[in-house]
This record gives C-alpha cells, structure tokens and sequence, in this order.
C-alpha cells in the first residue's frame, strides 16, 4: 500500500514539473489583478490599439512614472510590446494580451450577470 502511495506521489510530482512552466505563466497573469492601476493599464489597452505612456498617464490621472512601471511589468508579461515613432515610444498589445483582455470581458460579463 505504501509503496503504491509513492508511486502516485511520484506520478504526480512528474506532472506538476511538465506543467510548472504553464503554471508559473498563469501565476504571472493572475499577478496582474493584484495591482489596480496596472489592471486600469491594461484596460486603456483594450479600447486602443497603441497609447502612449503620456496618454496613459493622463487618462488614469497619474505619474508617467508610475504608468512606466507598469508598462514594464506588462512588457514583460509579454502582452504588450514597444513600438519606437522617433522619440517617442508606444505600446501595442500583443496576441497574448488580446487573449487576456478576451478573457478578461468574459469574467466581467459573467460577473454582471
């Protein structure tokens, strides 16, 4: 019995580190509910195709710094990426952050009903 105990228990721990790279991403993507202002970020992103980290600052009424921040952290997120027009820099959503903002809408949709 206990040796069938361990077994189960290896099986399992062989599973959980094939899936831990798929893990640590969905743990990356559900960071992104923790932080209100980069959440209100990403869904300037969904009613823009590009913004500016200016843009965004003023639309959400704060710091371009604090917008930076969470450009970064979104960057490396992968589900928006920098696009350089001379000096100025701004972001696009990638298909990654398309599927995001998608799910996103279906949670609220889901929520409100």
């Amino acid at each position: 019995m206990l040796l069938v105990q361990e077994r189960a228990k290896q099986k399992l721990f062989q599973e959980l580190e094939k899936e831990h790279k798929r893990f640590a991403e969905l743990i990356s993507l559900v960071s992104l509910f923790k932080d209100e202002t980069r959440f209100k970020v990403i869904m300037v992103f969904s009613k823009s195709k590009e913004v500016c980290p200016s843009d965004i600052a003023e639309i959400l009424r704060t710091s371009k710094s604090c917008i930076s921040h969470q450009l970064k952290t979104l960057t490396l997120l992968g589900l928006i990426k920098k696009e350089k027009r001379g000096r100025i820099s701004c972001y696009q959503l990638t298909s990654k952050g398309r599927k995001v903002i998608k799910i996103l809408r279906e949670i609220i949709k889901e929520y409100e009903s």
